[in-house]
């Protein structure tokens, strides 16, 4: 998600409105056909574990944007989002092994942080229990999820155990 890297640096450092308005209409026209490759019920050819990093990137990218224009570009309002952001539970066979196909492993890292964010911010309940059946492995992730794990606290005292 190269879109998800550039626009995220300059919804944090270009300052001209105009100059960041014009990068955003590029750029949200490629998440559009990034967006088009899932199915309707939220799927890609790709698998489970290209959804775990291209769709990390676009939910990252996602929440800069709404932060950024204090709502008013919301990526995660459309329906098929929440059937996106669905994906991984549909694929699951047993914890940590997913359906493997493509060239997607069967083992599939997945990030508690953004899993209970979707879950939050889509109000799909399953996504915040499943972030909690993840293994946390602090040491592995990238930085921009670790950061974004401070932000996005799972509130544990409320899940089903």
């Amino acid at each position: 998600m190269l879109n998800a890297g550039v626009l995220g640096a300059a919804v944090c450092l270009v300052d001209d409105v105009d100059r960041l308005a014009s990068m955003l209409e590029q750029g949200l026209a490629s998440l559009e056909l990034y967006l088009a490759s899932f199915d309707p019920r939220g799927g890609t050819s790709e698998g489970p574990n290209y959804w775990a990093y291209g769709f990390g990137a676009f939910t990252l990218l996602a929440d800069l944007l709404e932060w950024r224009t204090a709502g008013q570009l919301r990526l995660l309002g459309a329906p098929r989002i929440a059937e996106i952001a669905r994906y991984p539970l549909r694929t699951v066979l047993s914890p940590g092994q997913h359906v493997t196909f493509s060239d997607s492993r069967s083992t599939v890292r997945l990030e508690p942080a953004q899993l209970a964010f979707l879950g939050r911010q889509l109000d799909v309940p399953e996504l915040v229990q499943f972030a909690a059946d993840q293994p946390v492995d602090p040491g592995s992730g990238p930085f921009g999820w670790a950061v974004r794990s401070l932000l996005w606290p799972i509130d544990v005292t409320k899940l089903d155990h």
